[in-house]
């Protein structure tokens, strides 16, 4: 067990068994003593994700303050939150959601970059959205988008299958 304040047997804080500042913990809603459930279900849903500012730990117990929360609360009625899981696409969902990106009449996923992007359209990969300039990446998608590309809503105005873009001047071309 390691030192801590030069006795052996009483936790320190680089224990992995404690959170640290900005781990995300989940509150259970039990475990503690009974006023302490019942002060903290006054703060928190049971479920909610928050964020450690500090954690105290003791001899006998442990304790947290979360960001955006006044006090301290009972660590053993928090747990780790599960790690958020990686964006894992299918061929066929990627696939898709290209095709919804390039089909004109709908306005596509972009890169928040000032510029410096080849082409500002995300690329929908197995591992989520990418921008050619390589700087950004974005981890969802709506999921009416997983379908490809919805129909043209101005074929029937044009009698097209595809919509005629306007030019500069607003007509059509």
């Amino acid at each position: 067990m390691p030192e801590h304040n030069g006795y052996s047997g009483l936790p320190s804080w680089e224990d992995d068994r404690f959170p640290k500042r900005g781990d995300v913990m989940v509150f259970q809603g039990e475990h503690g003593y009974d006023f302490q459930i019942e002060e903290a279900k006054k703060v928190f849903e049971v479920g909610e994700e928050l964020v450690v500012e500090q954690c105290e730990v003791g001899s006998w117990d442990h304790r947290i303050m979360f960001e955006g929360h006044d006090g301290w609360f009972n660590g053993v009625m928090f747990a780790p939150a599960p790690p958020k899981p990686k964006v894992h696409w299918t061929d066929e969902q990627v696939r898709k959601l290209n095709e919804f990106q390039a089909c004109g009449h709908m306005h596509p996923f972009t890169c928040p970059g000032d510029g410096d992007c080849p082409s500002r359209e995300l690329i929908a990969t197995n591992a989520g959205w990418v921008c050619a300039c390589g700087e950004y990446t974005q981890d969802w998608a709506h999921p009416m988008m997983f379908d490809g590309a919805p129909p043209n809503p101005f074929a029937h105005v044009f009698g097209d299958a595809e919509a005629k873009p306007a030019d500069n001047d607003g007509e059509h071309a």
